[in-house]
């Protein structure tokens, strides 16, 4: 079988075509999206009414729930030029071709800090996300971490503590701790305020989480986010509150929790760049 595609999209992060043939597998299956594992490198594919990954693409529904009951894990793939080529279990030899894909940027592009900029930001944020929803379990050393985060002096050493209390700190296929963190290096990342130490405390701690929260983490310090937040950084850019709050809706939605844990991040992160305070609700200390 070869599919024939007629829409998608594709990652701009993503390597469209390789000189030399790349093989991996399937890493793992959902209801609506599946991920390649090429090494330490994943790709997600996900039907159109998922968010297209930093490290992914997106197809026509039928055509990923084709590929999903036809694949178990561990089934091979490899990668050609241009092509991914899935050697599935139940539905034989399966072919996408990455160059029939439109290409969406998920870049993010730095914005000048303005006073009206970090009102606006602030304000959605403080009215949209809701502390109360998170997954990360707020005992005392946790809060304090995360208080600490918002602190303009933050020492390095608080800081290097701080990564290393979060990452991989909760459940799930991308843990509680890593979504704040990833929301908060979104916001430092979209003030262009996300120092190389940062990205090299990542990279020494990243071995301490999931491959897929890895792989979420790493693409953001190469500067790459997936849709719903490249959504939110163009709304901030454009100063659109409707669409900002538009983005903050679709990242609430993400996973059981994540949405929210990186909604919490970002609070902390637009704190920290404009000295404002985040307020946790009595019910999340309690």
């Amino acid at each position: 079988m070869i599919y024939s595609l007629k829409r998608g999209v594709v990652s701009s992060s993503l390597p469209l075509a390789r000189s030399e043939s790349v093989s991996g597998q399937i890493h793992s299956l959902f209801k609506s999206s599946l991920n390649i594992a090429f090494g330490e490198e994943l790709v997600n594919v996900a039907n159109s009414r998922m968010q297209c990954s930093s490290f992914g693409l997106k197809l026509e529904d039928d055509k990923v729930d084709q590929l999903i009951q036809s694949a178990i894990v561990a089934d091979r793939v490899v990668q050609k030029g241009s092509r991914l080529i899935l050697y599935s279990s139940y539905g034989g030899v399966i072919e996408i071709d990455l160059a029939k894909l439109e290409v969406i940027d998920l870049k993010v592009k730095p914005v000048e800090i303005t006073p009206e900029r970090i009102e606006l930001i602030s304000r959605v944020l403080s009215e949209m996300a809701d502390l109360e929803q998170v997954g990360l379990p707020m005992d005392e050393r946790t809060v304090a971490v995360l208080r600490g985060l918002t602190d303009q002096d933050m020492k390095k050493e608080a800081l290097d503590a701080a990564f290393e209390h979060l990452i991989g700190r909760g459940k799930g296929l991308t843990p509680s701790g890593d979504d704040v963190l990833l929301g908060y290096l979104l916001m430092c990342k979209l003030f262009g305020k996300s120092p190389c130490l940062e990205q090299y405390r990542v990279k020494q701690n990243i071995n301490r989480t999931t491959l897929i929260s890895a792989n979420y983490l790493r693409e953001l310090c190469r500067g790459f986010v997936s849709e719903y937040f490249q959504n939110f950084c163009l709304a901030a850019a454009r100063m659109d509150e409707g669409l900002m709050r538009q983005s903050v809706e679709q990242i609430k939605n993400v996973g059981a929790t994540s949405g929210h844990d990186m909604l919490l991040g970002m609070s902390l992160g637009i704190s920290k760049i404009g000295g404002t305070i985040v307020k946790f609700p009595e019910t999340v200390l309690s």
